[in-house]
């Protein structure tokens, strides 16, 4: 599946879509947060925030018009 229909997929609340987002993305996100954080459990927190902010804000974020993360 493209990353644009999974994003259409999580914007209509798929849970399944959503899951599946996390598990392509959270080893990368991860890996990020703990190179900025101070321990694991401070990445790990970091990395649930993400994703909580990422699923609250993307009904607002078009695909269409602006570069996937991870794109480019």
């Amino acid at each position: 599946m493209t990353l644009s229909a999974l994003l259409d997929r999580c914007r209509a609340q798929d849970a399944k879509a959503q899951r599946l987002l996390y598990e392509r993305y959270a080893g990368r996100l991860f890996r990020v947060a703990q190179r900025y954080m101070k321990d694991r459990m401070e990445a790990e927190d970091r990395l649930v925030s993400t994703f909580q902010k990422i699923f609250v804000h993307l009904k607002k974020w078009n695909t269409k018009t602006k570069p996937a993360p991870g794109s480019g």
